[in-house]
């Protein structure tokens, strides 16, 4: 199974933590934005909506899951600049095995923005703020200017041909280098076989197994531990015939071999 995130967009209607995106459908452009990315990324990453059993509380930094809602401050703490539409707030391991790694991260969407967002330009912010969760930065402000969603600010505006709205194919090979691909579980190679004509077990066939096969020819019980590796022609019989054949098997000869 792919890494998964637990999220719920539910905050952005619940009456404290609203967000007006030009429509009644908000909490829905939310849930797209992150269909969008899990859509991106098949077998890599998904983002799977909370339930009863996966429960989310807002701007908790300890459940390893994502709230997404409105506030006029950072979760409880920093108030937002002017020109600061959302903020995403990843919290990392400290110490131990898993030092530098993301443990939580929660969506905060500025409510001075209400009055202006769009129903597209607010699901390209949630997405965007989403791809921060997964582990991308700002191209821009680490050398690597380009028009795709991760930038610090969009580069034109929403109607513009060139707007982006939604994950470009940089930003998405951004998380491929992320998460690796999440396979089939491997197929148990079953244990071989007994060795036909390996009479004795040791796992290869000798002359000490042919002399054991004659023995049996002769009447003698020392094939009763594995009669059917003794009976390598398969006649239902253990004969001078099933010996020769072990014989030149052990000296890497083709010799009869239908035992189970």
């Amino acid at each position: 199974m792919p890494p998964q995130v637990f999220y719920d967009c539910r905050f952005i209607a619940d009456g404290t933590h609203d967000i007006t995106c030009g429509d009644s459908s908000c909490v829905q452009h939310c849930q797209e934005a992150a269909a969008k990315w899990t859509e991106d990324l098949p077998e890599r990453f998904a983002f799977v909506q909370a339930d009863a059993q996966h429960p989310v509380t807002f701007c908790d930094s300890t459940d390893g899951r994502t709230s997404i809602g409105g506030s006029t401050t950072f979760c409880g703490q920093q108030s937002f600049s002017s020109n600061v539409v959302a903020v995403t707030l990843r919290v990392t391991f400290s110490d131990g095995p898993q030092r530098g790694q993301q443990r939580d991260a929660d969506i905060v969407v500025n409510q001075a923005f209400n009055s202006r967002f769009t129903p597209g330009l607010f699901r390209a912010v949630v997405e965007h703020e989403l791809g921060h969760v997964l582990g991308l930065d700002h191209p821009d402000q680490c050398g690597r200017d380009a028009n795709v969603l991760m930038r610090s600010a969009f580069r034109f505006p929403e109607g513009d041909p060139c707007f982006v709205g939604a994950p470009t194919a940089d930003d998405v090979n951004g998380a491929v280098m992320i998460y690796a691909a999440a396979g089939p579980a491997p197929t148990a190679t079953p244990a071989p076989g007994p060795l036909c004509g390996d009479v004795n077990g040791d796992g290869s066939v000798t002359i000490d197994d042919a002399d054991q096969v004659l023995a049996a020819a002769a009447g003698l019980p020392t094939c009763e531990a594995a009669p059917d590796q003794c009976d390598v022609d398969g006649t239902g019989v253990v004969d001078v015939v099933d010996a020769a054949n072990v014989q030149r098997r052990a000296f890497g000869l083709p010799g009869a071999s239908v035992c189970p």
